[in-house]
């Protein structure tokens, strides 16, 4: 994942939220739907492509923010990380039991990315039993923080909601790190 997905994902959730907070939920969802679409054009802009994750995340985070103007119940626009994290905890889970782990799909991309030395790590069994772990606690992570941006986003502030809904992004990196110390073993 770039940096610029990274930054789609935060952008327009804290510019709804603190523009919420002073102007109310249409300013707020207004806000992050032009930052939504600044943001998908600079990707194409950056990259001279459309990634279809960073595409889907942007039409579904429009769709539930008209969905949500026209029902003025600021609710289904904060479902979004509910809906991407039921997806990606499903779909990685599905590789994990139906074919082979998602990270182990992606190794040969990865190759090309690294360089000779690191590409050549990627064949190892360690890694590749790290990453089949890996793959399994990534859907099982996906699933749990969708579950959680649910609940926030019934049950709680938008603030809160908010803190919820970027908390994946260390959660990620922690698990990803903690995965290979515990499950990476050189030979």
């Amino acid at each position: 994942m770039s940096w610029e997905a990274i930054v789609f994902g935060i952008l327009p959730i804290v510019f709804y939220v603190f523009v919420d907070m002073r102007y109310g939920m249409k300013a707020g969802i207004y806000t992050a739907l032009v930052s939504v679409i600044v943001v998908v054009s600079w990707f194409f802009w950056r990259t001279n492509q459309i990634d279809k994750f960073v595409l889907f995340d942007g039409v579904l985070m429009c769709g539930l923010g008209v969905l949500s103007l026209r029902l003025n119940n600021p609710r289904y626009f904060k479902l979004q990380p509910f809906i991407i994290g039921m997806i990606l905890g499903l779909y990685t889970l599905y590789f994990q039991i139906f074919s082979e782990p998602l990270l182990l799909h992606y190794i040969p991309t990865m190759r090309l990315l690294l360089e000779p030395e690191a590409a050549a790590m990627l064949s190892s069994d360690t890694v590749r039993h790290a990453f089949s772990i890996m793959s399994l606690h990534l859907a099982f992570l996906f699933i749990a923080h969708a579950l959680a941006c649910l609940v926030a986003s019934l049950r709680w502030s938008n603030f809160t909601w908010m803190c919820v809904r970027l908390s994946i992004y260390p959660i990620l990196m922690s698990l990803c790190l903690v995965d290979l110390l515990l499950f990476y073993k050189p030979a």
